[in-house]
């Protein structure tokens, strides 16, 4: 075994290591463990904000676009393509891949609203004000 000196204390090195000397270990351990994580999820984190994801389709990085609905009346129903969209007008559609959608607006009493869109990256397409005409009642003149 040999002896050496932390903080003017004897230690033994050998099959028993010193609390202090582990303590510093595990301190160094820790330290670089957030290093990594931090090296990691920083990056990731900004270009997130920045509107890119990851588009499994083509395994790469890309920057997204954004659709901004609204409606008079306001609270219609949202489609994406045929999907419904969980808000209702007026709404921010986000984090969309570049290329066509098919945008559709439904509210109770009035005719659907179709749209074709093309999204492009780092670009917000802005539907504003988007009249809904009432459907026609049978009888009326």
């Amino acid at each position: 075994m040999t002896e050496r000196y932390l903080y003017g204390k004897r230690i033994l090195i050998g099959l028993i290591k010193h609390p202090e000397v582990r303590m510093e270990s595990t301190r160094k351990l820790l330290f670089y463990i957030f290093l990594v994580l931090y090296l990691i999820l920083c990056p990731l984190l900004i270009l997130y904000s920045l509107g890119y994801i990851f588009n499994p389709q083509n395994k790469e990085i890309v920057q997204t676009g954004v659709i901004y609905l609204s409606s008079l009346p306001s609270d219609a129903d949202i489609f994406l393509e045929k999907s419904h969209y969980i808000h209702a007008t007026p709404s921010m559609i986000e984090e969309l891949l570049p290329g066509d959608y098919t945008i559709t607006l439904k509210s109770e009493g009035y005719k659907d609203w179709v749209e074709n869109v093309t999204v492009e990256a780092g670009k917000a397409v802005s539907f504003n004000n988007i009249l809904l005409i009432p459907e026609e009642k049978a009888g009326c003149l």
